[in-house]
């Protein structure tokens, strides 16, 4: 979470993308914020994980404390008057797309944002609804062996997210591991 805080238990774990940017993996500079993270709507409760890729200008950023709404919570608040319990103001996201890969890493790179990862074989939206179908559960095997048959980097613009290029990975990058320097880029 870009942010203060991430509430958290059985009340709590599903609000934290709803007020403040967040995901599975973020990457940031003194500008932009991106991110691979659950789409919007699917902040509530527990449903498919649907993801996708976005950016976020920091200017338009106010940082939410998010708490979920309880008398604890609301006991708690009027003890500390830093803390506030409001809904949360949707995050003013740049732009947002969905990336046919399961991203496990990701770097700003000068005027492009890099992301790796193994093929995204499914719509969990749809395998849920039809779990038990041997189509679905083929998918579901199929993309459980994609994570050692090596991934794809795709290379998308920080300014409007267009596709920018694609490079087959023999295998997988450890979480997290891209790294970029001196014009180039290093993966782990």
């Amino acid at each position: 979470v870009f942010g203060r805080c991430f509430p958290g238990g059985w009340n709590g774990y599903f609000v934290a993308g709803k007020g403040n940017p967040a995901g599975r993996i973020i990457s940031f500079d003194d500008s932009s914020v991106f991110g691979y993270g659950r789409k919007s709507e699917y902040y509530r409760w527990t449903t498919s994980l649907e993801y996708r890729l976005f950016a976020v200008d920091r200017k338009k950023i106010v940082p939410q404390d998010l708490y979920p709404r309880s008398p604890e919570k609301v006991r708690q608040a009027s003890k500390h008057p830093e803390v506030k319990i409001e809904p949360p103001r949707p995050v003013p996201y740049r732009w947002e797309r969905t990336v046919p890969i399961l991203v496990r890493a990701m770097v700003k790179a000068g005027d492009h944002l890099v992301v790796a990862g193994p093929k995204r074989l499914y719509d969990e939206l749809s395998a849920i609804q039809e779990i038990e179908s041997p189509g679905v559960q083929a998918k579901i095997r199929a993309q459980r062996e994609a994570w050692e048959e090596g991934a794809e980097l795709h290379v998308v613009s920080v300014e409007d997210g267009t596709f920018a290029g694609m490079i087959k990975l023999e295998c997988l990058p450890v979480w997290d591991g891209i790294a970029a320097a001196d014009g180039a880029l290093f993966v782990s």
